[in-house]
């Protein structure tokens, strides 16, 4: 059979068909096609992003009572080995810190700083030592060791205590400042019953004469004070010059004033009031007896040497006439010099 060439194709060819098959599958729903799906409403989220947002939002929580709650809070402060009045300064101390503001609050036993406490208290005393620990879950421990207080020091209107090496331990209270004894005359000694204690200021008023009544001075003679009284010479000008943990009074001055604080009463039978020391160079101290005159000792000599001296002076020298005696300087080794009120300097 012949054929002709010009006979049309049929409008349904098998290689068309086959070209449209994918697409009618599509279409058709078949499913190892992805068909296309419109979504109706807005898209919920799936369960491990809630789960997720809802761990987030727990933890915050529980972070938060943790760090600002009570869990760890400090309800509890210790501590051994401080003086009374000590103690309350450093409680006062730690509350002012414990009070303090920041990112994360002070309070909370695991941001507290030892170390900034430790600096504070520094500010305000030397210590021997000082330890701080922490117990979980709201403690704090403090061991003190503190210095001892060998002298007191007047300086910017502020009794100092000193140790025995002559560096400022703290400032005194006001009852170890009354127990003093009598002020230097251009200091005024004044009640204050509010404070349960005497106070001492620097007085702008006329200074008091030597020959003040001691009775006056509200310190009897018997009552020996508890700690040597000691002045700087000269004053120092600025406020806040003084400050704990300075060295003002060398440390063989100091040991020679605390020896002679403890010695004097015994061995001339009267104690000094004061002793004044002459700068952190000085090898010597000043010391004003109870009946007026003064005792000039160098720190470069044996102590009972220079007592020995001065009783012999006293004894074989001055005699009854002690209340005359305006001075005695033992800083010359065996050349002793001493001089009665309105007379020439004599020497031994």
């Amino acid at each position: 059979m012949m054929f002709s060439r010009n006979k049309k194709r049929p409008p349904f060819s098998v290689a068309r068909h086959s070209r449209r098959i994918p697409a009618i599958r599509r279409r058709s729903g078949n499913p190892y096609f992805n068909r296309s799906r419109r979504s109706v409403g807005p898209e919920l989220p799936s369960l491990r992003t809630v789960s997720l947002a809802a761990g987030w939002v727990i933890g915050l929580a529980v972070f938060y009572y943790l760090i600002w709650g009570s869990p760890f809070a400090i309800r509890e402060i210790g501590i051994t080995g401080a003086s009374p009045d000590t103690e309350r300064s450093i409680r006062r101390i730690i509350d002012e810190q414990l009070e303090g503001g920041g990112i994360f609050p002070s309070r909370n036993i695991v941001f507290f700083d030892e170390d900034r406490a430790i600096s504070r208290i520094g500010q305000d005393f030397l210590l021997e030592s000082l330890d701080i620990r922490k117990t979980l879950p709201g403690s704090l421990a403090m061991t003190v060791t503190e210095k001892t207080v060998r002298g007191a020091l007047l300086a910017d209107g502020r009794f100092l205590g000193l140790d025995g090496s002559g560096f400022v331990v703290r400032e005194l209270t006001d009852g170890e400042a009354a127990s003093l004894g009598p002020l230097p005359p251009e200091y005024e000694q004044v009640l204050a019953p509010e404070l349960g204690a005497e106070t001492a200021f620097v007085s702008d008023a006329e200074a008091v004469g030597e020959g003040q009544d001691e009775k006056e001075s509200g310190t009897p003679t018997e009552n020996r004070p508890s700690l040597p009284l000691i002045l700087l010479d000269p004053t120092p000008n600025d406020k806040g010059t003084v400050q704990v943990g300075g060295h003002p009074v060398p440390a063989p001055v100091m040991s020679l004033i605390t020896v002679a604080f403890e010695k004097m009463a015994v061995r001339v039978g009267e104690s000094p009031i004061r002793f004044v020391s002459r700068g952190p160079d000085t090898e010597s101290a000043e010391m004003l007896m109870e009946s007026g005159w003064k005792a000039y000792f160098g720190s470069d000599q044996p102590f009972d040497s220079q007592i020995d001296r001065l009783v012999m002076i006293l004894r074989d020298k001055v005699g009854e006439r002690r209340p005359e005696l305006e001075y005695v300087d033992l800083r010359y080794g065996e050349r002793i010099f001493f001089k009665f009120r309105d007379a020439d300097s004599g020497s031994g």
